[in-house]
């Protein structure tokens, strides 16, 4: 008696979603020509500020979140809108006066909002690119505010963050699984995180130079920077627009007033100290 098979169903391939690759750490730093000007009269930070410069270049954003963006000292890099959370509204007012005589950008819109970035953003809306420099080291739950900072970005976006080293490992749990390539550059190094006494040019690119040429490992080192880029996944949902009082570009949520501090009450902050 012939022994009847059931006939085996044709298996069709399903597309994989991409899967994240392990944290790449290269043996240098990212090398580049430096700006012909500094952005800050700490070399440690002016490295920091050139390499997100040309991360910029490199995801030309046609919407960017600058999450900490104080005094405005970054508009300058993004090509097209530039959205901002400050928690100050007085260092925006500094930003504004300090670059009356040099447009901050022409070619796109720039809207700030003074809010905590324990509180929702969402209503922002997807972003191509999102920076955090300076800043995320004065939140309690860091890996909650990085997350809510991934979720905005759309697939295929990127994020620059930039956190001091006991803030590492935090960092890399919540973004490994989430980029198809995350980069780790250690960065303020012996040495060279410190102002210069004068902010004079020569000095602070040398010393500049001398933090992009020590080999990327963290001995030595008391900060660190990570690009993600290829996010995998979509923007999470937008909120509603909430209420806001707008001025001139500065929009200050009605429900975060309470939560704000003074102007006379402003920290000495490393995101827009030189």
């Amino acid at each position: 008696m012939a022994i009847q098979r059931k006939p085996i169903p044709l298996q069709t391939e399903k597309k994989k979603a991409p899967e994240p690759m392990t944290v790449r750490i290269e043996a240098k730093k990212p090398q580049f020509e430096l700006l012909p000007f500094t952005t800050a009269k700490n070399p440690a930070k002016n490295y920091i500020f050139n390499l997100l410069y040309y991360v910029v270049q490199e995801a030309a954003p046609a919407r960017a979140l600058d999450a900490g963006a104080g005094e405005l000292r970054n508009r300058w890099m993004f090509p097209e809108a530039y959205f901002g959370i400050t928690l100050h509204e007085a260092q925006y007012w500094q930003g504004i006066a300090r670059n009356k005589k040099a447009p901050l950008r022409p070619t796109g819109e720039t809207q700030v909002y003074v809010m905590r970035l324990e509180s929702d953003f969402s209503f922002l809306g997807p972003m191509d690119l999102v920076v955090c420099t300076h800043t995320i080291y004065y939140v309690a739950d860091r890996a909650d505010v990085i997350a809510r900072l991934v979720d905005r970005i759309r697939a295929g976006g990127a994020l620059f963050l930039h956190d001091k080293m006991e803030g590492l490992d935090v960092a890399l749990r919540v973004l490994e699984p989430l980029f198809e390539d995350v980069q780790l550059i250690y960065c303020a190094a012996d040495g060279v995180d410190m102002p210069t006494f004068d902010g004079r040019m020569a000095e602070v690119m040398s010393l500049s130079k001398l933090e992009m040429s020590m080999p990327n490992r963290p001995e030595g080192h008391g900060q660190f920077c990570i690009i993600g880029r290829r996010k995998i996944g979509p923007a999470g949902p937008q909120s509603p627009m909430p209420d806001v009082i707008s001025n001139q570009g500065l929009n200050t949520l009605t429900s975060e007033i309470p939560f704000l501090p003074g102007a006379a009450a402003l920290p000495e902050t490393d995101g827009d100290s030189d």
